[in-house]
């Protein structure tokens, strides 16, 4: 998938961590859920349905943790979401692990 931005706007795009027992997590509150209240609570078809999609949003919303990455026009065409919230939490790691590696510049002056 090729992201283009256009203009000099910044987007906010959601992320999901798709990792194996968040996916297992989402199975089971979806198999847990009851639907019989859900299906059989009217006889209009498409209010069910809207009722459904907003149940398995809000699984999704609980089961699957999300982040919010900022895309703009000056990133390439091939730095997706995934890629830059990877990319970000790579960074975040390795600043939590080495905290001596950031470097602060300070200006020296001989008396």
């Amino acid at each position: 998938m090729v992201l283009k931005v256009w203009g000099t706007v910044r987007r906010r795009m959601i992320v999901y961590a798709l990792k194996l027992h968040n996916i297992i997590r989402l199975r089971r509150a979806i198999n847990d859920f009851d639907w019989d209240d859900l299906l059989f609570s009217s006889q209009d078809v498409s209010f069910v349905y809207s009722l459904f999609i907003r149940s398995i949003w809000q699984l999704i919303n609980h089961c699957i943790p999300a982040k919010t990455v900022k895309i703009s026009p000056r990133n390439s065409s091939y730095i997706t979401p995934i890629i830059k919230a990877i990319v970000m939490y790579t960074l975040f790691v390795y600043l939590a692990t080495f905290p001596y590696c950031i470097t602060v510049k300070t200006s020296v002056t001989s008396p």
